[in-house]
């Protein structure tokens, strides 16, 4: 027993008094560890050039714990390091089984200098560049080694906080740069539940920070392992005002203003599997905000915003390492108040912009996808200035939906969507031309597609267009303004193959406007209509050829050509043509020609308006200054014909000689009928008195007008009517390709009253008209040019009156044909006559209105010839009756009285003549006679003729034409004629070669 006791107190000694020994070491360390540590600590920042005061430094042992608190260190009078408190420590029973457990982490109230000149960062002013130069000795020196079959440690933080911290951050990159300086304040930075072991971490973070004056709110979960992970990331009240970034934005833009914020939940996953990894995220929503942005831009621009919103929701993506993509979500943009101003006083201004849209994008295989069920697009007030462009916009508004894209490896591109869209008072201006419409609605399907850029398709079905309110105006010229148009098509596709010129096919367009005005001035209308439409149009076009047809084109309250009052827009004078209905169907037209089946236009009315210089007043299309005055004879047209294509085919083999030529274009119409109340108003106010007359048609219609068959006749056939008793009809068969006019006619005027025609007949007559009423049956045939046909006219009470001053001058010593037409007239005071017609229209001297109307002349001249040959025999050397000039001329002439040189008493060789003349004037007891002396050079004892006389000579000369005169009148007085009937003119001196010394007569 008692050796027991003896040998316990030894071992327990062994044991007591080494733990006893090694509890004071501890003990000591625990007390002398401060003071060691502070002596160190300020011991190192001196050999930096700083000064570092502690507070309180506490070091436990058991568990391990360090606090730090009021720690600052200064440098020329300038804190670079201020921690009001640290405390870490780590519980050690978990260090037995390799774990890192961390009990405290707590940093607060750091404020921290960091510095970067040039290429030194200096971090409480300490600068790093000492250390950087002797890491990288080690790091090539000392390798470190790797130990095969290592467990790495884990990591256990259950809480880390970092509070109330200031780090204030300051560049300058080169020495002649200011100083660039930054604050960024963590507020709040908290870790919790991080657990980590080799690749394997999870934990959350939350972090509520500053820079400058942008504020952070982040909130994150997250987990990671070598073969899969997932993070969440928060985003709440986060502020980014642009000033807050002054530093990181480039010129000009670094001076702009405005808030940016963020908000919103993200959700992110990886997955590693078999050599690939996959990246997704799923239910995410992010939404972005700017407002009040100011914003300079390059060339002195600016740009301003009141507000913006950008959202997405429930937004998905994912992506692996074989590139493939896909997202999907939903897109909301929200903008209000952009202004963008340019150089050269260019701007741009937006109200409102709103796009709504949900997408889903994807790439697999290299194949691109792209879809959306349904889109929106709004803007509103949308006003651009442009040096070339103006532009305001109210409000427009598309629609997609049904959106479908696809694009593959090969770049075969396809994409298809059904839009719509609806605009609302655009106003465009562009150089010195303005176009606005009140509202525009368009509806379509489409489609493209594109195969290897190549091959491009376009396919759009079910279009409707509607617009309203359409103007077009340019300065000071035209002026075009439409009140409705709709367009509905069920296809109309764009092909092109190859680069090749496009394929345009489209079936069933249908197009209807209304209220159409296009004025070429305010005081010029070119054309307007109330109401047109298109229905059921088919075309088809590639390259130069095209084929189109159309059910009917209808055209109600159509005017053409219409003068207008600058200020009221009110008729200055009638529109050239008006018309109530124009009908036109089944058309077919193709690049050789077009095919109507039938016209009809009703309530026909067409006002001629000719000017004293015959140009036409009411033609608005040509200034009437240069409007050319019509020639007496119209030129022949060398219009291509039937001929012309034969013998294009003939010459095929030349066709390289003659590459220009192109058959004419074929006109084929089945029928063409004008009905309702139609007449023609003509004004002529080159003649005088003016023409006025309006000519009421109540029948005109064609059928079979072909300019393709050479067989083919045309008829004409129209009834008219001027006033209530004149009327005009007539029917007209022609064949109009025939390689010269072939046609047979027949023409019926009835009670045409000719003096208001006076003018336009007298310039062929060579005598005005007084009066008369002209009824006429004309039948005419042609057959190649050769025209035959007879005329039989009926003119009663026509009498002619003095001679009208045109080609047919009657000269002196002439009858008046007047005088004699009275014989042609039976008992009731008419002419009847039959006359023939024939001409060929190759002969260069061919003129209708000559035609026509010289055979009445020649009728009349035929007839009162031989009357007057009969009446005048018995005066024969007195009176000569003489038809030249092809018989469309008759000369009743009175004979002078020739004398020999400087003979002024009558002489027995004058008695025949004298005898004549005096029987003649007692038979024509009411007629008178006037007789001019003339004196030649002869009469002056000149052999030639001179150019000119002396005043002695003329008055000589005048002398004895003055005698010769006055012997005449004795003479004629001696045989008892009153001398009131014989009157005596002033003398005349006639120096032309040949000319005789004589009496001119004149009854």
């Amino acid at each position: 027993m008692a050796f027991r006791n003896i040998t316990r107190k030894p071992l327990r000694n062994l044991f007591i008094i080494p733990s006893l020994i090694v509890i004071g070491i501890i003990f000591i360390a625990w007390l002398m560890t401060p003071f060691v540590a502070r002596h160190y600590l300020q011991e190192y920042f001196q050999s930096q050039g700083e000064s570092a005061s502690l507070q309180h430094l506490r070091v436990h042992f058991f568990p391990p714990r360090v606090t730090i608190k009021n720690l600052t260190v200064t440098k020329e009078k300038q804190d670079t390091l201020i921690l009001k408190e640290l405390d870490l420590g780590i519980n050690l029973s978990p260090l037995l089984s390799g774990t890192i457990r961390v009990s405290h982490a707590k940093i607060d109230g750091l404020t921290l200098s960091v510095k970067q000149q040039k290429n030194d960062w200096i971090i409480a002013g300490i600068n790093l560049d000492q250390y950087q130069s002797k890491a990288a000795k080690e790091q090539t020196s000392n390798v470190p080694k790797t130990e095969k079959n290592s467990t790495p440690w884990t990591i256990e933080v259950p809480q880390f906080s970092f509070v109330n911290s200031h780090i204030t951050l300051s560049r300058q990159p080169d020495a002649s740069a200011p100083i660039q300086q930054d604050t960024v304040s963590i507020n709040k930075l908290s870790i919790n539940d991080l657990v980590g072991k080799g690749m394997d971490w999870q934990g959350s973070v939350q972090l509520n920070t500053n820079i400058n004056t942008a504020k952070i709110d982040l909130a994150s979960q997250f987990h990671y392992t070598p073969t899969k992970g997932q993070a969440s990331l928060t985003i709440q009240d986060t502020l980014l005002p642009l000033q807050a970034f002054t530093h990181f934005i480039p010129a000009p833009y670094q001076t702009g203003k405005g808030d940016l914020s963020l908000q919103g939940t993200l959700t992110a996953s990886l997955k590693k599997n078999n050599g690939t990894t996959s990246y997704q995220l799923n239910d995410s929503s992010l939404t972005a905000s700017l407002k009040a942005l100011d914003l300079p831009l390059p060339e002195q621009g600016h740009a301003s915003l009141a507000a913006s919103t950008l959202a997405l929701s429930n937004l998905s993506a994912s992506y692996d390492s074989q590139n493939n993509i896909s997202t999907k979500g939903n897109l909301n943009i929200q903008l209000s108040g952009l202004t963008t101003k340019l150089k050269d006083k260019q701007s741009a201004t937006v109200a409102k912009l709103s796009v709504n849209t949900p997408f889903n994008v994807a790439q697999h295989d290299q194949v691109l996808t792209a879809n959306t069920p349904k889109a929106n697009i709004d803007l509103q007030k949308l006003t651009l200035s442009l040096s070339s462009l103006a532009l305001t916009n109210e409000q427009s508004t598309l629609a997609l939906s049904q959106l479908q894209l696809s694009k593959s490896p090969t770049d075969s591109l396809q994409l298809s969507v059904k839009s719509q869209l609806d605009s609302h008072n655009l106003s465009a201006e562009q150089a010195d031309i303005k176009t606005h419409y009140d509202t525009l609605s368009l509806t379509n399907t489409s489609s493209f597609s594109q195969i290897q850029n190549s091959d491009i398709k376009v396919n759009n079905n079910d279009i409707n267009l509607t617009l309203s309110g359409l103007t077009a105006q340019q300065k000071n010229k035209a002026d075009v303004s439409l009140g409705q148009m709709h367009i509905a098509a069920n296809t109309l596709n764009v092909d092109l193959a190859n680069h090749q010129k496009p394929h345009l096919i489209g079936t069933d367009i249908n197009l209807m406007t209304q209220a159409f005005d296009a004025k070429l001035s305010d005081t010029k209308r070119a054309a307007s209509w109330h109401r047109a439409s298109l229905s059921h149009v088919n075309l088809n076009q590639h390259a130069n050829d095209f084929d189109v047809s159309l059910n009917k084109l209808n055209i109600q309250k159509l005017i053409v050509s219409e003068p207008l009052t600058s200020k009221t827009s009110q008729p200055a004078s009638p529109a050239l043509a008006t018309i109530d209905d124009v009908a036109i169907d089944q058309i077919h037209a193709n690049q050789d020609g077009v095919r109507i089946k039938q016209i009809d236009t009703k309530g026909v009315k067409g006002n001629l308006l000719l000017d004293s210089k015959k140009r036409i007043e009411n033609l608005v299309f040509v200034d009437t200054n240069d409007q050319k005055v019509p020639s007496e004879k119209a030129k022949p047209i060398n219009a291509p014909k039937q001929q012309d294509i034969v013998t294009k085919k003939q010459d095929s083999n030349k066709a390289s000689t003659d590459s220009t030529f192109k058959a004419p274009y074929y006109v084929i119409l089945d029928a063409y009928n004008m009905t309702g109340k139609s007449s023609l108003y003509i004004q002529d106010k080159s003649i005088d008195p003016a023409l006025n007359r309006t000519l009421t048609i109540e029948k005109f219609a064609i059928r079979n007008l072909n300019t393709k068959d050479k067989k083919q006749k045309a008829t004409l056939d129209f009834k008219a009517r001027n006033d209530k008793y004149s009327t005009i009809s007539g029917d007209v068969a022609i064949f109009p390709l025939a390689n010269k006019l072939t046609m047979s006619s027949h023409l019926v005027v009835s009670q045409a009253e000719l003096p208001p025609y006076s003018p336009y007949i007298a310039n062929v007559l060579g005598y005005q008209i007084d009066s008369g009423q002209l009824n006429l049956d004309l039948k005419l045939t042609s057959k190649e040019g050769v025209i035959n046909g007879t005329s039989h006219i009926v003119l009663k009470q026509f009498d002619l009156g003095g001679a009208y001053q045109s080609s047919s001058v009657i000269k002196t010593g002439v009858i008046p044909l007047n005088i004699a037409v009275g014989v042609l007239k039976n008992g009731d005071g008419n002419i009847d006559l039959n006359i023939p017609l024939s001409g060929n229209i190759d002969n260069p001297q061919f003129g209708w209105g000559d035609f026509l109307v010289l055979p009445i002349k020649k009728a009349l001249f035929k007839a009162s010839s031989n009357y007057l040959l009969q009446t005048f025999v018995p005066y024969a050397n007195v009176i000569s009756i003489a038809q030249f000039a092809g018989e469309q001329l008759l000369k009743i002439r009175v004979e002078p009285l020739k004398f020999k040189a400087k003979q002024t008493d009558l002489s027995a060789d004058q008695d025949t003549f004298l005898k004549q003349l005096t029987d003649l004037m007692k038979d024509k007891k009411d007629s008178e006679l006037r007789a001019c002396g003339v004196a030649s050079y002869q009469d002056l004892g000149l052999e030639k003729p001179p150019v000119t006389i002396s005043n002695a000579a003329r008055q000589a000369a005048n002398a004895i034409a003055t005698k010769r005169a006055n012997s005449l009148k004795d003479y004629l007085v001696s045989q008892k004629i009153s001398s009131s009937r014989i009157f005596i003119c002033a003398p005349e001196v006639d120096l032309s070669r040949g000319s005789k010394p004589r009496i001119d007569l004149n009854f």
